[in-house]
């Protein structure tokens, strides 16, 4: 895209829309040109070549990144712990 403001890509264009119905239109075609662009090929070889079905190897020992057991550990902790509060503070209102 060019560094030339919208309103001098307006007035080039010899348009009959107003400048907010064409600023509206062109950002609109914008976004689909994104989306479009999404949509193509987005992963390489490590040859360069394109691979439009890449498929990450999922071994099935992570949960959101982290390791399962690392995970299942924190959430038993946080359970715990929370129980915990619940019943000392169940507690005082007796």
């Amino acid at each position: 895209m060019s560094n030339i403001s919208a309103n001098q890509r307006w007035k080039e264009s010899g348009t009959d829309l107003s400048f907010k119905e064409w600023i509206r239109d062109d950002f609109r075609n914008q976004i689909w040109q994104t989306v479009d662009g999404m949509q193509e090929c987005q992963y390489l070889h490590a040859d360069g070549s394109p691979s439009c079905n890449y498929q990450p190897t999922l071994s099935g020992n992570t949960i959101l990144g982290i390791n399962k057991y690392a995970f299942y550990g924190v959430g038993t902790l946080v359970v715990v712990g929370v129980g915990f509060l619940i019943f000392k503070h169940s507690k005082k209102t007796k």
